[in-house]
């Protein structure tokens, strides 16, 4: 058989056509696979929640009117505080040209307060501790707000009776830390423990207050935020804008130097954070852990 010039550049022909359709094909299939790979990735991606939130940090110089509040504005859907972390920074110049900074990380299940007193009437005087900042109203196990429940635990139905003074029990039983970590008394307030919703509230004062003092800024301790140092009874520091340690003359309280003894506002805001004044700024994050994102920022200008 005698092959002719056109049957030779016809098979010719075929042999690119075939490998330009083989090409196409492992090209369709590599697509396919890395589509998928990547959708699996993106669908494996926590997405991060929407939140606004209404923030204002006051220092007076005194416990009973410097705090911490913010209050959520609003939310795609409730966040659990497990899943989050606040982290806070700031920094300033002093009157003497020295540079000041501070800040902290608060880590949901890490607590961050550490103080001992006695908290109210029927507790005893221990080293209470929590994880700050507290949240009050929607979102919050009992829905307590600041004002009516400033504890570091919550009373549950299944809480053994802890009498009052007034009910003049001999040998009462009296509410410890150790009740907390058992179980017989709640800590739904704790960062961590409540979802942020519209209407929660995060909230935290310097410490000072005695009992319900704390949460009322009524009655307090000689110890703590802005008071005068009683060197009578061994205390010292105090006066506006700083911490008067050693132990209170009843008894029932005892604050000592960071670390020793941190109260909300250094849990939130770090050692020194009363060097702030009216205009000074602190940038505060809400994170995401899930997703790593930040879901809420903000440079807060602290006021007088």
């Amino acid at each position: 058989m005698i092959w002719t010039n056109s049957k030779i550049n016809e098979d010719s022909a075929v042999s690119p056509v075939v490998g330009v359709m083989l090409m196409l094909v492992v090209t369709i299939i590599v697509a396919a696979v890395v589509s998928g790979f990547t959708g699996n990735m993106v669908s494996g991606t926590s997405k991060a929640p929407q939140l606004s939130m209404d923030a204002e940090v006051i220092n007076s110089g005194y416990w009973q009117s410097s705090y911490f509040k913010a209050e959520v504005t609003g939310v795609d859907e409730a966040i659990d505080t497990a899943d989050l972390k606040l982290v806070t920074s700031w920094s300033k110049k002093l009157l003497n040209g020295s540079a000041l900074e501070g800040g902290a990380t608060v880590v949901p299940g890490e607590t961050n307060f550490n103080v001992y007193y006695k908290v109210c009437g029927w507790s005893t005087t221990d080293t209470w501790k929590s994880v700050c900042p507290q949240g009050y109203g929607p979102g919050v196990g009992q829905n307590f707000t600041e004002v009516s429940n400033f504890w570091p635990y919550e009373l549950l139905d299944t809480s053994p009776h802890y009498p009052t003074p007034w009910e003049h029990v001999p040998n009462p039983r009296r509410a410890t830390m150790e009740d907390v970590w058992n179980g017989s008394l709640g800590n739904y307030s704790w960062f961590g423990n409540y979802k942020m919703q519209a209407g929660t509230e995060l909230f935290a004062r310097p410490f000072g207050g005695s009992y319900g003092g704390q949460a009322t800024g009524m009655s307090g301790y000689s110890v703590g935020y802005g008071m005068e140092a009683d060197t009578d009874a061994g205390n010292t520091g105090g006066g506006r804008y700083y911490y008067s340690y050693g132990d209170d003359s009843s008894g029932h309280a005892t604050f000592d130097k960071y670390p020793d003894s941190i109260d909300q506002m250094q849990a939130i805001f770090g050692n020194n954070w009363n060097e702030l004044r009216a205009g000074d700024t602190i940038n505060m994050k809400v994170v995401h852990t899930p997703s790593g994102k930040v879901i809420w920022q903000k440079d807060i200008v602290v006021e007088g």
